[in-house]
């Protein structure tokens, strides 16, 4: 049933149908398994805005096993106008609408799941884990050393999702993977 409604939503934003004066307040779910255990986790992006011209403010929560382990908010005011800038969010983009519809209600959550070249970049994958680790527990360093050995290998197999939140079409947040060991998630590798 709620595939059926994103389905209907997308068809209805295809269609440019969107008035200027309408309120946004959209719901959009896609199932993803990000924790690694092989059972998809409920992926939620909530939208509102006074209407399509103004900017948005959404967020992003995942929750997993019941209980929410990511609840991201963020405000659009910043980037809004930027949506007027043809190509913002790819060369499909043609107008400030069409940009902001293909941002937000595809974009986002099409891009949340990213790739990560762990043995190019091993040693500040490494580091960064290691760092993440000693700042969110108390383990000792060779616990640290043992977790940081397991995480890197998780992500070499494509069993952990490596999660990047966007910020806007051209910046995301530092990559990051949810550790089941700590209950967290952890930034993997910074730039």
């Amino acid at each position: 049933m709620r595939l059926g409604i994103i389905v209907l939503l997308f068809a209805f934003l295809a269609t440019g149908r969107i008035s200027a004066q309408q309120k946004i307040n959209e719901t959009i779910v896609k199932y993803i398994d990000v924790t690694g255990d092989k059972v998809k986790d409920k992926t939620t992006l909530k939208l509102k805005a006074e209407n399509i011209d103004a900017p948005f403010k959404w967020n992003l929560s995942i929750v997993s096993n019941g209980n929410k382990i990511l609840d991201h908010k963020a405000d659009d005011t910043i980037i809004n106008k930027l949506f007027t800038d043809k190509n913002f969010v790819d060369e499909d983009c043609k107008n400030y609408k069409e940009c902001k519809k293909q941002y937000y209600y595809s974009y986002i959550l099409g891009n949340l799941i990213s790739g990560i070249d762990v043995d190019r970049n091993y040693d500040s994958i490494s580091s960064t884990i290691k760092e993440e680790l000693k700042e969110k527990t108390k383990l000792s360093d060779k616990e640290i050393e043992q977790l940081t050995e397991k995480i890197i290998s998780r992500i070499r197999r494509k069993e952990l999702a490596v999660v990047s939140i966007h910020e806007s079409p051209v910046q995301r947040h530092f990559p990051i993977v949810y550790v089941k060991e700590i209950n967290k998630f952890v930034i993997v590798y910074k730039w």
